[in-house]
């Protein structure tokens, strides 16, 4: 299954302009990196999020929040 275009495209509409940030599709989805780091992703239709782990008890109890 392909990654959620429609998804990817709303990041993209977010990050366009913004200094340091890099698309690359890898892993069957996309990520877009900051300074080299991925910092968000789509995965078929999942949105991946890089955060602060001290923060995983907190959004992991979130609706539609999972581990990647």
């Amino acid at each position: 299954m392909p990654y959620n275009a429609s998804l990817s495209k709303r990041i993209e509409s977010i990050i366009k302009g913004k200094k340091g940030f890099t698309r690359k599709e890898m892993f069957g989805g996309v990520g877009f990196m900051l300074n080299g780091n991925m910092c968000v992703g789509v995965h078929k239709d999942d949105l991946i999020i890089l955060f602060d782990p001290g923060s995983t008890e907190e959004i992991i109890v979130k609706k539609g929040a999972k581990p990647f």
